[in-house]
């Protein structure tokens, strides 16, 4: 039963490589072939080293046996030959080492650049943070696709030249000694076995370790990032006992690793003892009987050094292989979840008739629920049916928990289907298509990097060379950024104009030296400056809660103008064809004059939509 699951697990892990490894061929031809190439050098390198080392072990030999005549001149000769093999050999055995890690660095960046294609073009993003099995895919990317390339190479080529050696020193040893040749297979079976046995649960605790080494990592990346919140918070020491929660789980599991590693180290490095021993005594008859000379005896001896070497292959390179199974698992779960991701939860198309009449967001008979500690759902909304048209500004109020950020995510269809289910989505949202519809978030998104602009973020996701400086700054004027503009030195300051706040690489954090307040303003000012037509539907979530009452009125003033969005009791904005949508969510009562209608959430499922235009504002 053991043989047949380990039969079957092997089959399974080769049939996942072969997969794996055809994402890291380009999909360019002349790349291709250039690769293919590489390789076809590497394989015919691998061999002369296997040939190296025969011509080595001859000259040796030869060597050896005029030593023992006492014939100098066939010494001398032995000794040329050996030095005039090394003089070919060496240069063209380091250039087969540079190809080697050449060929890793390209198909590394095929693959990961193959990867990151996939994983942003099909709403993986979504099931990275929410509701995925997946953990640590930043690990995943940067180090186990090398892992797995590197690891592949490694033992692709270790194997071939395994197979060469194999071949051509059997050859020597069965000339020497038949019965040293037979010993030394049965000794390689009975070790291989038993390492394989031993070793069998490291695939499953290094597979652990990795996990616990990115959940590690994750801590201190966010330590790093939230430093100045946990110092106001005095938080220190209560930081200081997670960090060593979480690395203690990751010591406790490399203290597992290492039990079961020296467990198969144990028995190998005594395995291994043996080799000076067993060809010693096999070949040690037909020596004292005269039968064979001691250049001979020696040959034999780093013959049966590399067969048993070669025999030994899998127990010999067994962590690499249970590290590469490890890698392949993970990597391969990752791919196969970045292919075909589960399916989330979307809002529908409008329907023909919904656009002729200018609606940009209906709902139909949607119901929502916020899921609570005890999984208890509380009800947000219950078969609510509204339609939200072009020109409509709709305030979106109600209590904390209510369940008004999860309404804007089931808008901007930012829930998986995992989640739909815990939310109990149910009914259905119609809109536009996602390309028309723009989420202003409380905490702006913000590129970073030595050679980002505060114009890039300014104009994100848009390229900023696509949009001119002067319409950039007037936007910026309007939402009063020209003194942030000036303080970072232009529009066109990168990273490295300031050394005030850097991180270990010494590059400069925007989310350091831009306040709330001002990402706040940028991730308007991206509405504004988007080289395309306006969205049709603007949601703004808490997106001015970091700046004062006047500031805020200046904003909306602004982005609502460039919308052409009426006002409360204003009829211009539904009057115009061009006109988009806004949804805002906040607290704020100085938040009503910018918009035409409020929508309260009570809670229990209770909604009140009431048009402001009825009310005294």
């Amino acid at each position: 039963m053991v043989g047949k699951a380990g039969t079957q697990q092997a089959a399974a892990f080769a049939r996942k490589w072969a997969r794996l490894a055809s994402w890291s061929v380009p999909a360019d031809d002349a790349e291709k072939r250039r690769l293919l190439l590489a390789v076809v050098v590497v394989s015919l390198l691998t061999a002369g080293r296997t040939w190296v080392q025969v011509r080595v072990s001859y000259a040796n030999k030869d060597c050896i046996d005029a030593l023992s005549e006492k014939n100098e001149e066939k010494f001398w000769e032995a000794v040329w030959r050996f030095v005039a093999t090394l003089v070919v050999a060496v240069p063209v055995l380091v250039f087969g080492s540079y190809l080697t890690e050449r060929v890793i660095v390209e198909a590394v960046r095929v693959m990961t650049n193959a990867v990151l294609k996939m994983c942003l073009s099909r709403h993986v993003l979504l099931l990275i943070n929410e509701g995925s099995k997946i953990d640590n895919p930043d690990q995943r990317i940067a180090e186990d696709i090398r892992s797995f390339v590197s690891g592949s190479v490694s033992l692709i080529k270790s194997f071939a030249s395994t197979v060469f050696d194999l071949f051509s020193f059997s050859f020597i040893l069965y000339s020497a000694s038949p019965s040293l040749f037979a010993s030394m297979i049965a000794f390689c079976i009975f070790g291989t076995a038993v390492t394989f046995l031993l070793g069998r649960p490291l695939v499953r605790k290094k597979n652990e370790g990795r996990v616990k080494s990115g959940e590690f990592r994750f801590c201190l990346s966010r330590l790093r990032d939230s430093s100045t919140s946990i110092v106001a918070w005095k938080g220190e020491e209560q930081e200081q006992r997670l960090l060593s929660l979480a690395y203690n789980d990751a010591y406790k599991t490399v203290v597992n690793i290492l039990s079961t590693a020296t467990l198969v180290d144990a028995f190998q490095t005594s395995y291994d003892f043996l080799i000076s021993l067993i060809p010693l005594v096999s070949i040690s008859g037909t020596y004292f009987r005269g039968e064979v000379e001691m250049g001979t005896v020696v040959q034999s001896l780093s013959a049966f050094r590399h067969v048993y070497s070669d025999m030994s292959y899998f127990s010999s390179h067994f962590e690499s292989i249970t590290t590469m199974m490890v890698v392949t698992e993970r990597v391969g779960a990752f791919i196969d979840m970045c292919a075909s991701p589960p399916p989330t939860w979307s809002p529908s198309a409008l329907t023909e008739e919904e656009r002729k009449r200018e609606a940009v967001v209906v709902f139909d008979r949607f119901s929502l629920c916020t899921p609570t500690a005890d999984m208890v759902a509380s009800p947000a909304v219950i078969d609510l049916c509204m339609t939200i048209m072009k020109g409509d500004a709709v305030l979106v109020k109600g209590q904390s928990g209510v369940g008004k950020t999860s309404l804007v995510r089931a808008m901007m269809g930012l829930f998986t289907r995992e989640e739909a289910l815990r939310f109990r989505l149910s009914g259905g949202i119609r809109r536009p298509h996602r390309e028309a519809v723009a989420l202003l978030p409380q905490r702006p998104y913000l590129l970073e990097g030595k050679t980002v602009t505060l114009k890039d973020n300014m104009c994100y996701p848009a390229e900023s060379r696509n949009v001119e400086d002067d319409v950039v700054m007037a936007c910026a004027r309007q939402l009063h950024l020209q003194p942030v503009v000036e303080r970072m030195g232009g529009l066109h300051s990168t990273a490295d104009a300031s050394n005030q706040h850097e991180d270990g690489e010494g590059r400069r954090l925007w989310g350091s030296l831009l306040s709330p307040g001002e990402q706040q303003r940028i991730a308007m000012m991206r509405v504004m400056v988007s080289p395309g037509p306006n969205p049709l539907l603007v949601i703004i979530d808490e997106g001015t809660s970091a700046v004062d009452e006047k500031l805020q009125d200046d904003c909306y003033s602004a982005l609502l103008t460039h919308l052409g969005v009426s006002k409360a009791g204003d009829q211009q904005g539904r009057n115009n064809m061009q006109a988009s949508a806004v949804v805002s969510v906040g607290h704020r009562d100085s938040l009503l004059k910018h918009h035409t209608r409020v929508v309260y959430l009570k809670g229990h499922g209770e909604v009140e939509d009431t048009h402001l235009s009825l009310l005294q504002v």
